[in-house]
């Protein structure tokens, strides 16, 4: 940890210090964020997906009216 080089003063690094706690619940948020935006995303890729699949669908549908 690069903490005593800023902070000379702090020497306590054990879960319970407040700055520790802070730092783990900040990475928790990140990480959790960032997986809910990967499962967005992947649901809105597949929902493209969809849509021009059934855009393909529908211009066939309408070549063999013709």
């Amino acid at each position: 940890m690069r903490v005593p080089v800023y902070r000379p003063d702090w020497t306590d690094f054990n879960r319970s210090d407040p700055g520790i706690a802070l730092l783990a619940l900040f990475a928790f948020l990140g990480e959790s964020l960032s997986l809910q935006t990967a499962a967005r995303r992947r649901r809105y890729i597949l929902v493209a997906l969809l849509v021009a699949l059934a855009a393909v669908a529908w211009w066939r549908a309408g070549e063999s009216d013709e």
